[in-house]
């Protein structure tokens, strides 16, 4: 309960825009994701583009919630605060080229 109360602080602190521009530049401009799916209907995502050669892994119950989960597993290998990660996450995020988009256009990384 600490944790989420120390959390919802941080989100209403002052955003810098030093430390955010440190952030950006900390995030890949390419990042490699493979998708597989399992007998039990989880969707995985395999994350590759990291520094030291490393691999994330996340999983999701359709391909739009795994697209959230690549973005959070992303920011989360950084250790960015979400209170950056919301800026960051409008220009350098993955986005499913196989889902449809409708309301918006984001960039896309490859």
């Amino acid at each position: 309960m600490k944790r989420v109360f120390l959390n919802a602080l941080d989100f209403f602190k002052a955003v810098e825009p030093e430390v955010l521009s440190c952030y950006q530049n900390k995030m890949p401009d390419v990042i490699e994701v493979g998708i597989k799916n399992d007998k039990s209907g989880k969707i995985w995502a395999e994350i590759k583009g990291f520094e030291n050669n490393d691999i994330l892994y996340t999983e999701a119950n359709n391909r739009s919630d795994l697209e959230d989960k690549v973005n959070d597993a992303v920011v989360t290998y950084y250790n960015i605060p979400y209170r950056y990660a919301r800026y960051i996450l409008v220009n350098k995020r993955y986005d499913d080229p196989n889902l449809v988009r409708k309301k918006k256009k984001v960039l896309e990384m490859a």
